[in-house]
């Protein structure tokens, strides 16, 4: 999926997209959740005092480490189903 086609199908202009991959910024909430629907991720919430998500509120981190950790999921049950 190229950039613009994830800002058309996530309602998000591809500048913005790529401030987000920069760790330029963070989206919100609702963006954030249309970025995952268009790609086929989900969201699980954990606890917030986990040392593993503390500090996840910096800036430009949270959907780069989102989606590094659901790419991550997705390659492993493929390894394991696929070998």
């Amino acid at each position: 999926m190229t950039l613009r086609e994830l800002a058309e199908a996530s309602g998000t202009s591809a500048s913005r997209l790529s401030e987000y991959e920069n760790g330029k910024r963070d989206p919100g909430v609702d963006t954030l959740l249309r970025i995952l629907a268009a790609t086929d991720h989900t969201v699980r919430l954990v606890d917030a005092t986990d040392s593993d998500f503390a500090n996840w509120h910096l800036t430009g981190r949270i959907l780069p480490a989102l989606l590094d950790l659901s790419n991550a999921i997705t390659d492993a049950v493929a390894k394991d189903n696929f070998g």
